[in-house]
């Protein structure tokens, strides 16, 4: 049975029935590709910024269906159900403790963000990261759009940022960008610079 939903025209006032939006298989398949996209991304930044970490085994994409991985898209099916897009194994959660968000979509830009503020999208995504954390980590939510580098999203108050302003590294050279949301400030930065922050801060 299809769902429908009541609605009313707002200019004449009369009512319909429509069909509720759902996410179509292009931004799904958009949102998947952003999710392993990121997770090889965050591989990469790891091995170039922490080589010392992780060497035998080194960092490794996987499934959640028991092969070796560091990091896995989430999966909520078969009675099982984690926690943000993005799933650690337990060695990198006891060096990155951070619960990922990422969104992979168009609708934003920086005009936007910085003569708005967050916008929208990248707020909802903070709202869910935050709602979802698990107690002893940090919810931050990566973004990207077509022909961009994937970019972080925190609060001013994140563990890696105050260890920088402490350590008295340059944040201007790192590229921190502080815009108003709906409960303070927050930053914004590329994945590559939050990398290398958490590299030397940790």
């Amino acid at each position: 049975m299809v769902q429908t939903i009541k609605a009313h025209c707002p200019n004449c006032g009369e009512a319909f029935t429509a069909k509720p939006r759902r996410a179509t298989k292009t931004a799904r398949g958009k949102g998947q590709r952003g999710e392993l996209e990121a997770a090889r991304e965050l591989i990469r930044l790891i091995n170039q910024y922490a080589p010392d970490l992780f060497v035998d085994p080194p960092l490794a994409l996987g499934s959640h269906k028991g092969d070796q991985w560091d990091f896995r898209r989430s999966a909520a099916s078969g009675g099982r159900f984690d926690r943000g897009d993005l799933v650690k194994s337990d060695r990198l959660t006891k060096v990155f403790r951070y619960h990922l968000e990422i969104k992979n979509a168009e609708n934003w830009s920086f005009d936007e963000l910085f003569n708005n503020g967050i916008p929208l999208l990248w707020r909802n995504a903070i709202r869910q990261a935050t709602d979802d954390c698990p107690d002893g980590e940090t919810p931050i939510v990566i973004v990207k759009r077509n022909r961009t580098p994937f970019y972080v999203v925190c609060r001013y108050e994140d563990p890696v940022i105050q260890r920088v302003l402490e350590k008295q590294l340059d944040p201007v050279a790192m590229f921190w960008n502080p815009v108003m949301g709906d409960e303070g400030w927050y930053v914004v930065t590329s994945l590559d610079q939050f990398m290398h922050a958490w590299s030397q801060a940790r």
